[in-house]
């Protein structure tokens, strides 16, 4: 009895589909002819334009900026900023020394985390940005000298002012100077070789 009902199911779930049953049988099994929903359809075919918009906007009439023309307006946005942003009178710096005391230190490496760590290293070892860990510097290794190079940059190099983070005041300068002096000596792992054409050695 269950068997005839089944197949009576069978039957009428055919008769309900029979205008979207394609011709296809693989092991018993029927394939519908169903239609996507018109929202994936809309979808993919957004997605198709908006490639070919993009390529044609960006690559092809070169309407708008590529990557490097991206760099190249920030980089002139933070040369730009530099010669407008008031330096303070850093010869006041010639004075101050590194702080060696734990909570100096602690406070500077919280400032090296927030703008010079992606550069130069969680330790000071050195990515895209040279080696803090080792003797040989090109910009000076003295408080003043380091306090100078975070605060203007080297927008040449690549190295924004404040290493592209918010400004910092004479304290806090102090501060990241004293943890990047502290780094000094302590040959992290996968440091960046010495490089001897920096010529400056620091001791």
């Amino acid at each position: 009895m269950s068997e005839n009902v089944n197949k009576k199911q069978q039957a009428d779930i055919f008769d309900d589909e029979k205008d979207v049953l394609l011709d296809h049988n693989y092991d018993g099994i029927r394939e519908l002819d169903n239609h996507m929903p018109g929202w994936w359809v809309f979808g993919f075919w957004f997605c198709i334009l908006f490639a070919v918009l993009y390529l044609l906007f960006y690559h092809v009439l070169g309407w708008g900026p590529s990557s490097k023309g991206e760099y190249e307006a920030e980089m002139a946005g933070v040369v730009s900023q530099r010669k407008t942003t008031p330096i303070v009178n850093t010869d006041e710096w010639v004075e101050l020394t590194f702080l060696t005391d734990v909570e100096s230190v602690e406070k500077g490496k919280v400032i090296y985390n927030t703008i010079c760590n992606v550069c130069h290293g969680a330790n000071g070892e050195g990515l895209v940005g040279p080696n803090l860990t080792d003797e040989y510097w090109i910009n000076g290794c003295d408080p003043k000298s380091i306090m100078i190079s975070v605060q203007t940059g080297f927008p040449a190099k690549g190295m924004p002012a404040y290493g592209g983070g918010k400004q910092l005041n004479t304290d806090e300068l102090q501060l990241v100077s004293s943890y990047i002096h502290s780094l000094k000596g302590s040959k992290p792992a996968n440091a960046k070789p010495i490089d001897p054409s920096r010529e400056l050695v620091c001791e």
